[in-house]
């Protein structure tokens, strides 16, 4: 079946199936399928396509597939999106949401503003995101917000393929915006029992794209105590940043820590970190004189990568952005393709950092 879009938005809304719909989309703000307010809903098989090249409101997050406001279980398999203008499947809980599933799907949005992500969560529980293929003509990865109703837990992000490339879009030019590939943000909310594991993050920007380009930025506020013994875990995946010039102008960053506060068991282990330009950062553009506190991060690979252009590069850069970081352990840091051994430091304090450096043979693996 062809249909030019599907609304089937409603509080009363409940039991919804789509199966086997093509939905192209060519109007301004428009979603190619909008079940914002239904409950317990399918949609599996589907393909949804746009060619939008104007958003009047990009806060409003224009989705292929939008279950904003959305109660029960949620299913999100098999599906293919291509072209749209902002977001692949948005994904909002209500107080009484159950359960998501969002697998398998192949999302390749062309977003032309601002938090074009393949994939928004805010506000989520009991959720797994897995074995999806993101791969932008233009935009970003996955993004967990914290602006939604609920707080987001019990969740796993596991076996996907991110890739992130942003060009000056709608909103903003090149300086203004970073190619990112997962975005972890919970500000004033509550992430707890969060498991991200076994993926591929990879961003790359270049001649004609954004000036930045990150795979990993994580937040982990904890200002007051929304974090306390949350415990959520980075493990065995594979961050990579590319920067395709040596103009110094661009950047790259395979993780940034971007602030995690004291107390809430964070750790970033058995990760590999690769690189053209930055390995690690403590600290970045999105924060100003915060805090990085009582961090793990146990047996990661830092890697200087071959890719990309040739660039000085660092392992480690600390207390950028006038940040304070402290007790911060990692042990078992394996250096790989001659990372070196070394701490670069910002403008911020740094006290109590513990690094226990492993060189090792080989290039990034």
């Amino acid at each position: 079946m062809t249909v030019s879009g599907v609304t089937v938005s409603g509080v009363t809304v409940s039991g919804v199936t789509v199966s086997g719909v093509t939905a192209t989309i060519n109007g301004l703000d428009t979603d190619n399928l909008d079940a914002s307010w239904a409950s317990d809903g399918t949609v599996t098989d589907s393909v949804f396509q746009g060619t939008t090249d104007r958003l009047s409101d990009r806060m409003h997050i224009t989705a292929a597939i939008a279950l904003a406001n959305f109660s029960g279980s949620a299913v999100v398999t098999g599906n293919q999106i291509d072209g749209v203008p902002q977001a692949g499947i948005f994904y909002a809980g209500m107080p009484a949401a159950q359960s998501l599933v969002i697998d398998g799907n192949a999302i390749a949005q062309a977003a032309i503003v601002t938090d074009g992500y393949g994939i928004i969560l805010a506000g989520a529980r009991s959720f797994d995101i897995g074995n999806n293929v993101i791969n932008p003509v233009t935009g970003r990865g996955i993004l967990v917000d914290g602006w939604g109703r609920i707080t987001t837990e019990d969740g796993v992000i596991h076996d996907n393929e991110v890739h992130a490339y942003e060009e000056p879009n709608l909103e903003y030019g090149a300086s203004g915006l970073e190619a990112t590939a997962l975005r972890i943000r919970n500000n004033d909310s509550t992430f707890r029992a969060l498991v991200v594991r076994d993926n591929l993050f990879a961003a790359v920007t270049g001649p004609g794209g954004v000036f930045g380009a990150i795979a990993v930025r994580w937040t982990g506020q904890n200002d007051h105590g929304q974090e306390d013994g949350a415990d959520n875990l980075l493990i065995n995946n594979t961050l990579r940043a590319i920067v395709e010039t040596d103009d110094p102008r661009y950047h790259g960053i395979a993780l940034a820590v971007s602030r995690v506060g004291a107390g809430t068991g964070t750790e970033f282990d058995d990760n590999v970190l690769e690189s053209n330009d930055t390995a690690l950062t403590f600290g970045d553009n999105d924060t100003w004189e915060d805090h990085d506190e009582d961090i793990t991060l146990a047996g990661n690979t830092i890697c200087r990568s071959d890719d990309g252009a040739a660039r000085t590069f660092m392992s480690i850069l600390a207390g950028a952005y006038r940040m304070t970081v402290s007790d911060i352990r990692m042990p078992d840091t394996y250096l790989a393709n001659g990372a070196p051994a070394r701490i670069d430091y910002g403008n911020g304090p740094v006290t109590n950092f513990s690094v226990d450096w492993i060189p090792v043979d080989g290039p990034c693996s």
